[in-house]
């Protein structure tokens, strides 16, 4: 399934007993930290800072995110930033809104979640 907003949001950049960092690697963007606005998609993994606590990669940059939140008006959200995505703009609080639901650009993606089973 897909992440909802807030799910994706977590695994970006929610440090355990830490306010809300603006980007998985901290609060500041210093260029090399995530694929943003380098013109390219990357391997996955291959910007090392660009982790979330919780071990999920690119999640500041390389390609923009579906997620299962729907905008105000009904329409598809769509998380994080590419590598198109200027450093402003790809903030993991920020949602991005599509025009229409089946929007498809070579700077989008998708992460898909799964739930965990609870333990007695």
């Amino acid at each position: 399934r897909l992440p909802s907003a807030d799910e994706w949001e977590v695994a970006a950049s929610v440090v355990p007993d830490k306010p809300r960092q603006a980007f998985p690697f901290g609060s500041t963007f210093t260029e090399g930290d995530s694929n943003l606005d380098t013109g390219a998609a990357k391997v996955a993994g291959k910007h090392h800072l660009d982790q979330g606590n919780w071990g999920c990669f690119d999640m500041g940059g390389n390609a923009h995110e579906w997620v299962s939140t729907l905008g105000p008006d009904g329409l598809p959200v769509l998380k994080g930033g590419s590598f198109k995505t200027r450093e402003k703009f790809a903030r993991p609080t920020r949602n991005s809104q599509v025009a229409r639901d089946d929007y498809r650009t070579e700077t989008t993606g998708f992460r898909c979640a799964a739930d965990v089973p609870q333990t007695e």
